[in-house]
């Protein structure tokens, strides 16, 4: 996110909210929340990567879903 316009964000509580996901599925919400931000026109938010986040769960915590429906 280094190169990409921001608001200010607490990182060190988003890492907490970040527990459980893989650094791929971390890469993944980062780009993701890029792109929503360049669709509106406006800098990356917290508010976006916690869209993300919520809309992406980790992939262990599906896998263990289906694993307890079985």
């Amino acid at each position: 996110l280094a190169d990409r316009p921001q608001d200010p964000i607490d990182w060190v509580g988003l890492a907490g909210e970040c527990e459980g996901y893989t650094c791929a599925e971390i890469e993944f919400a980062v780009n993701e929340s890029a792109r929503r931000a360049l669709d509106g026109r406006r800098p990356i938010c917290r508010e976006d990567l916690m869209a993300v986040l919520a809309a992406n769960p980790p992939a262990h915590a599906s896998a263990r879903a289906l694993d307890e429906d079985s």
